[in-house]
């Protein structure tokens, strides 16, 4: 079983991990063009996104709502960088991530409970590797 953390919070049962990469594309139509005639622009740089999706269970309502608001205190309006750990990557890349560490920030976390289970949620993190 792989360990996940993030910022050392335990991320419980990781059920898919993505790494992509991403522009800032500004786009825009002019009126009565159809898509085709998008005109789009690249201002910025590339950044490598990692998104994760799981379970987390807990043995108490008050244990979950507790790693809800540690994950959430997280994306604060004024991240510091923080560290994500992935097994995964640490067994499948080499080079920056050889140790399994990528320095990143939140750049969303949603989260929902799941029916019939009320000790445990699914959630979804979107991180954004930073310096």
């Amino acid at each position: 079983m792989c360990a996940y953390t993030l910022d050392g919070i335990n991320l419980g049962s990781v059920k898919k991990e993505h790494m992509g990469i991403t522009s800032d594309l500004d786009t825009f139509n002019f009126p009565g063009s159809g898509t085709k005639d998008t005109e789009s622009f690249d201002y910025g740089d590339t950044k490598n996104a990692i998104i994760i999706s799981g379970e987390y269970s807990a043995d108490t309502l008050a244990d979950l709502i507790n790693w809800v608001v540690s994950v959430w205190s997280l994306q604060n309006g004024d991240q510091d960088t923080i560290v994500y750990h992935s097994d995964l990557l640490d067994a499948s890349t080499s080079g920056d991530y050889q140790d399994g560490n990528v320095l990143v920030k939140v750049g969303s976390f949603d989260w929902d409970y799941v029916a019939g289970r009320p000790l445990i949620i699914s959630w979804t993190l979107k991180l954004v590797e930073s310096c």
